[in-house]
C-alpha cells in the first residue's frame, strides 16, 4: 500500500506529458507572424468623421509604361548658322559708321561705308562691259556677243564679291553712275557684338569690320552620360531651364547627337535648337536639360502626394481596416509626371492612401509624441 502511494505522483506527471504531447502544436508562421507593418507606433485610427475630414484617397498599386527624366547640365550659345563675321572685301577708308557695339539692326540696315578705289574702278569696268555687250547684241555678232557676255558676267561677279547687291549692279547697269562709297550691310536682323570700324579708319582686303549675331533662335550644348546614350536620339523634344527665369520653362528639339565621347567625363555632347523670339535666352546662360527617354518601360508607381517621408525614410499608408490605416515603409526611384516608382516594399493590386496621407503622417507623430 505504502508502494502504490509512492508511486502515485510520478504516474500523475507521466500523463500531463502524455496529454500535452497529444495537444496540436500551434501555428508557428501565424503565433510569429510580426511584420514591420504592425510594429508599434506605425497604425493610424481615425474615425469616420476625421476621415472625411482628412479628404482620404485611395488608389491601387499597379504597373504603368513610363519614360525616364533624364536631366543633364547645358549652356546655351549661338546658334553658328546666324553668326555673321563681316570684313573689309577690299582696301579703302571707312568714311561713315552707322551701327555700334550692342546695337540692334534690321536685314540689309546700312552699317558703314567705305571709300575704295579698286571699287571705283570695277564699276567703270563694268559699265564698259555693259556697253560692250549692248553694242554687240544690237549689231548682232553672235561670236561677239559670247565674249561680251562672259565678260559682262565675270565683271558683275566681281562687283558682288566686293559686296554689291544686286539690286545696285541692276542700278549700275542703268544709270552707268558709279556709286563712289561701296556700302556695308547688315546680312540677316541681328546685334552687333563686336565692331572695329573707325571712322576715318584705312583697312585693308579681310580685316574684320563687325560681329553680328541673331539670337532668335539658340542653340543648348548640354552633355550626356555614356550611360544614357540609348536613350535618346534626335528629335526629342526637352525643356529648359535657366537661373534667370525659374518659374518658365522653355522647349527646344533636341537635333544632333555628336560622335566623339568625352574620355575624362564619359559624356556626349548633344545639341538643342530653341526659338527665341523674346531674346530672352542669352548665349552663355547655364541650363538645365530635363528630356524624356525614347524608351518606354513598364513599372511599379504611384502618385508622388501617396509617399510621405521621414528623414531618410520613405512609406506609404496602407488601409488595414475601415478606420486604421499601416505605415509602409518604401524603397523609391525616380519621379516621373507626378509619378514615384517604387522599387520596393508594394506589390501591384494592394491598395494605398493617396489623398490626405499628410494627414495620417501628421496623426501618427502626434499619437507617437503622447505616447512618449
Amino acid at each position: 500500500m505504502k508502494k502504490n502511494l509512492c508511486l502515485l505522483p510520478f504516474l500523475v506527471v507521466l500523463l500531463l506529458v502524455a496529454c500535452r504531447e497529444q495537444q496540436p502544436a500551434p501555428d508557428m508562421s501565424e503565433a510569429e507572424k510580426v511584420t514591420e507593418d504592425n510594429e508599434p507606433g506605425s497604425i493610424v485610427h481615425l474615425n469616420a468623421e476625421q476621415q472625411k475630414l482628412a479628404g482620404l484617397q485611395f488608389e491601387m498599386v499597379q504597373v504603368r509604361p513610363l519614360q525616364e527624366t533624364i536631366t543633364i547640365p547645358g549652356r546655351v550659345e549661338f546658334d553658328e548658322r546666324r553668326l555673321a563675321h563681316l570684313t573689309a572685301r577690299v582696301p579703302g577708308r571707312v568714311e561713315n559708321t552707322y551701327a555700334f557695339l550692342g546695337d540692334r539692326v534690321e536685314k540689309n540696315a546700312l552699317l558703314a561705308t567705305i571709300y575704295s578705289q579698286d571699287f571705283v574702278a570695277a564699276q567703270a569696268e563694268f559699265i564698259q562691259t555693259e556697253e560692250r555687250l549692248r553694242l554687240a547684241t544690237g549689231r548682232g555678232d553672235s561670236s561677239e556677243i559670247y565674249t561680251a557676255r562672259s565678260i559682262f558676267e565675270s565683271t558683275r561677279r566681281k562687283l558682288m564679291v566686293m559686296g554689291a547687291t544686286e539690286e545696285e549692279i541692276m542700278k549700275l547697269a542703268s544709270t552707268h553712275a558709279p556709286e563712289m562709297l561701296l556700302a556695308i550691310r547688315a546680312p540677316f536682323a541681328g546685334t552687333v557684338i563686336e565692331t572695329n570700324d573707325i571712322l576715318g579708319h584705312f583697312v585693308e582686303t579681310g580685316a574684320t569690320l563687325f560681329h553680328l549675331i541673331d539670337i532668335s533662335r539658340v542653340w543648348v550644348l548640354a552633355d550626356v552620360y555614356e550611360k544614357d546614350l540609348a536613350k535618346i536620339e534626335a528629335g526629342l523634344v526637352v525643356g529648359i531651364d535657366v537661373p534667370a527665369y525659374p518659374s518658365e520653362t522653355f522647349h527646344g528639339r533636341l537635333t544632333t547627337v555628336f560622335d566623339v565621347l568625352d574620355e575624362t567625363s564619359r559624356t556626349l555632347k548633344v545639341r538643342i535648337e530653341v526659338e527665341n523670339s523674346s531674346g530672352r535666352l542669352k548665349p552663355k546662360m547655364f541650363a538645365t536639360v530635363t528630356m524624356q527617354s525614347r524608351q518606354t518601360d513598364d513599372l511599379l508607381a504611384v502618385p508622388e502626394v501617396a509617399v510621405q517621408t521621414e528623414g531618410d525614410q520613405r512609406f506609404v499608408f496602407v488601409p488595414q481596416s475601415d478606420s486604421s490605416y499601416v505605415k509602409r515603409p518604401v524603397q523609391t526611384g525616380q519621379k516621373i509626371d507626378g509619378l514615384v516608382v517604387i522599387t520596393e516594399g508594394l506589390a501591384a493590386g494592394e491598395k494605398i492612401v493617396t489623398a490626405g496621407s499628410f494627414v495620417l503622417k501628421s496623426e501618427l507623430l502626434k499619437s507617437t509624441m503622447e505616447g512618449e
